[in-house]
């Protein structure tokens, strides 16, 4: 059903946090989600936490970004399905870039 939702161009964060994601190469995947965008951090050949801007997302209407699994921050298998919103680019990257570093260092 590709087309029934317009891309919203408020939604800035999010791509902000592409292009950090990018220049500090870190595996992810960007693809649409409603008028929006989902960002999935990838590791280990698996998606290990993804966020989103869009509609029905936390924050959206103050160009904020929601982490989708919960569980990725605490830990937690309970928290597997919460949701934490109002987030910025900074901050998601902050944690996804740690993780990424201490998964390298694992390789080395």
């Amino acid at each position: 059903m590709k087309g029934i939702f317009n891309l919203n161009p408020d939604y800035q964060e999010i791509l902000r946090l592409d292009s950090m994601l990018n220049t500090a190469k870190i595996p992810h995947i960007r693809h649409r989600m409603f008028d929006g965008w989902k960002i999935a951090y990838i590791a280990d050949g698996k998606v290990i936490s993804d966020v989103a801007e869009h509609m029905c997302s936390y924050g959206h209407e103050r160009d904020l970004i929601e982490l989708i699994d919960f569980s990725f921050l605490t830990g937690k298998e309970e928290d597997k399905d919460e949701v934490i919103g109002y987030l910025s680019a900074y901050e998601i990257f902050k944690v996804w870039n740690n993780d990424y570093r201490k998964r390298k260092q694992i390789l080395l």
